[in-house]
C-alpha cells in the first residue's frame, strides 16, 4: 500500500475549485506477463479479497476501451465545455454530445470509414539501426526489419481494438511487403496472446495498392 499526496500546484487547483485536496491511498500489483516482463498496476481496490491479485492480468486489458471512451468524450467531443452553468444547461450540452458522439458512431459503421495513418518514426528507426551495428558487430540488417518495426510502432496496440480491420499499404515496387506486413500482425497477435493471457478474436485483411486506386495513399503510406 501506499499514499499519494496531490502536489502543491495539483492541491492549489483543487482549492480553486472549491475542492479539498486528499491523499489517495493506493494498492499496488506486481503482474507478472508470459512473455516474462513485469508490471506494477495500481488500484483504489484495496480488499484482497474483492479483488485477488490473480484477475489483474485480464483485467489490464480491458480498462482500453473504458480509456479510450473517456479520451473521445473529453478530447474529441469536448465534454468538459458547457456553454451554461445552470444544471439544465449542464445537462442539455452532455446529453447533445453523447448523442452526437452516438450518430458519429453509427456513421462509421455505416460508411465504413477509412482510415490513413503517417508514418513518423522512420528517422528513430534508422538510429536503431546504426545502434544495432554498435552494440553488436555481428549485427546484419534484414532487408524487412525497419518495415516490420515500423509495423508493430503503428499497430501492436491499436489493431485487436476492433473485431475485424482492413488494412491497405502503398504499393512499392515488387517487395514482398504484403508477406511482411502479415507476418508482423501475426506476431503481434501472438505477442498479445502472451502478454494477457488469452487470443483477441481480430482478423486482418491486408492488401496493397496504389493512389489512383486508393486516393488516400497520395499522402500516407497507410
Amino acid at each position: 500500500m501506499i499514499t499519494v499526496r496531490p502536489a502543491p500546484a495539483q492541491a492549489r487547483a483543487c482549492r480553486d475549485q472549491g475542492v479539498e485536496p486528499q491523499p489517495i491511498t493506493l494498492r499496488l500489483v506486481r503482474v507478472t506477463l508470459n512473455g516474462g516482463d513485469t508490471e506494477v498496476l495500481a488500484t483504489t481496490v484495496l480488499e484482497e479479497a474483492r479483488l485477488p491479485a490473480r484477475l489483474f492480468k485480464a483485467l489490464y486489458h480491458r480498462r482500453w476501451g473504458a480509456e479510450e471512451g473517456y479520451k473521445t468524450a473529453k478530447l474529441r467531443a469536448e465534454m468538459e465545455t458547457l456553454s451554461g452553468r445552470t444544471a439544465l444547461a449542464v445537462r442539455q450540452d452532455m446529453q447533445a454530445k453523447v448523442l452526437a458522439m452516438n450518430l458519429a458512431a453509427m456513421l462509421r459503421a455505416v460508411a465504413q470509414v477509412r482510415f490513413y495513418a503517417v508514418v513518423r518514426d522512420k528517422t528513430a528507426l534508422a538510429t536503431y539501426v546504426q545502434q544495432q551495428n554498435v552494440r553488436d558487430p555481428a549485427y546484419r540488417y534484414r532487408q524487412n526489419e525497419q518495415y516490420d518495426l515500423l509495423v508493430k510502432e503503428l499497430f501492436d496496440k491499436l489493431h485487436h481494438m476492433a473485431n475485424h480491420v482492413r488494412i491497405c499499404f502503398a504499393r512499392r515496387g515488387t517487395k514482398p511487403r504484403n508477406d511482411a506486413f502479415r507476418t508482423a500482425l501475426k506476431q503481434a497477435a501472438v505477442s498479445f496472446a502472451q502478454n494477457f493471457g488469452f487470443a483477441h478474436p481480430a482478423t486482418n485483411e491486408v492488401i496493397s495498392s496504389t493512389p489512383p486506386k486508393c486516393p488516400g495513399l497520395q499522402a500516407v503510406d497507410y
